[in-house]
């Protein structure tokens, strides 16, 4: 089966096993979560004393490990062992679609971010709140994550005690692949950019034809070439709607280099928002999608070629967090 969904550019039973890993005063726990199993790591610090707070991480558009890793980058176990090192138990694993890719065309019609990463999001929550070394416990979404947290901070209220969203917006994931689109677009040469424009046209009213469809109607069309009815459904959301009203403490991060959710698209558009006294909105001007300032070739920075540069999420962005959390 072809990867599924377009790289912008998931109440289950999870059960310990028994695979334990030191990394320097740290210590890794294996654990499953879920049926069919996903395999996932508890990252703690050693002898912390109890009871500690915790953060589930929840990953960006695509099969992503548990790692999140893209080129040479790993920006969750980046997190995890940074805020580990502050005292923040941090539970990882690998996405449905990575480590179960079968689904069927049909099964793909009525495919939504609730069975990608939703239940194992509540999941991976619920096994933190059973465990009697856990107190708080806080959702980090990244990316497209950052974009269904708020969702399910809403649909699940006594299960998180607050939510960081890292490079996320507000707006919806039609809205970020329009937008990035129009950028390569502006970006090319006069000529060629003429029939992008045209094409970038045809994708617009694909895209508003979509929202105005019924659930129904959505489940037979097909957007950006991939099945609609994941994005209609997605859609229904008002991210920054639910943020609005939402009672948890969040913090909002956003980097200026974001080539992915540009400023537009991020910073700006949550700083254009009502958001209530507990919502912090922070901007880091000179740091990427994945929130790190690799010393990437000229040539490469601004492009998805900036993540083979090998890298490591600031520890600004770690020491926040931190402070998010702890206070």
């Amino acid at each position: 089966m072809k990867r599924f969904f377009i790289a912008v550019l998931c109440m289950l039973l999870l059960v310990p096993s028994i695979a334990f890993c030191e990394t320097g005063g740290l210590m890794e726990e294996a654990v499953s979560i879920g049926e069919p199993a996903l395999p996932g790591t508890l990252t703690l610090p050693e002898n912390a004393s109890s009871p500690l707070p915790a953060v589930v991480l929840l990953h960006g558009s695509g099969p992503n490990d548990r790692d999140e890793t893209v080129g040479q980058t790993k920006m969750f176990r980046d997190l995890a062992q940074g805020l580990a090192e502050q005292g923040v138990a941090v539970l990882r694993f690998d996405k449905r679609t990575l480590v179960y890719n079968t689904y069927t065309k049909d099964d793909l019609k009525t495919f939504t971010v609730e069975q990608e990463s939703i239940r194992d999001a509540v999941a991976a929550a619920e096994l933190l709140r059973s465990n009697p070394r856990i107190g708080q416990v806080f959702l980090i979404g990244h990316s497209m994550g950052a974009m269904i947290a708020p969702r399910i901070a809403e649909e699940y209220p006594s299960l998180f005690d607050g939510i960081i969203l890292l490079s996320g917006t507000p707006k919806t994931f039609g809205d970020i692949v329009l937008s990035q689109n129009q950028a390569i677009v502006d970006a090319l040469p006069a000529l060629t950019k003429a029939i992008g424009t045209i094409q970038l046209q045809g994708l617009r009213m694909n895209w508003k034809d979509l929202l105005n469809s019924t659930g129904e109607e959505a489940k037979n069309k097909t957007v950006f070439g991939e099945p609609g009815y994941y994005f209609w459904e997605m859609a229904q959301y008002d991210t920054g709607e639910i943020l609005q009203t939402l009672e948890l403490p969040a913090l909002i991060v956003n980097g200026g280099r974001d080539f992915q959710v540009v400023d537009a698209d991020g910073v700006d558009a949550w700083n254009a928002l009502d958001l209530p006294e507990n919502v912090q909105v922070i901007y880091h001007p000179d740091l990427n999608h994945l929130l790190m300032d690799p010393d990437a070739p000229e040539e490469a920075r601004g492009t998805v070629k900036e993540y083979d540069t090998p890298c490591h999420i600031s520890r600004e962005i770690i020491d926040e967090i931190a402070e998010f959390i702890l206070k």
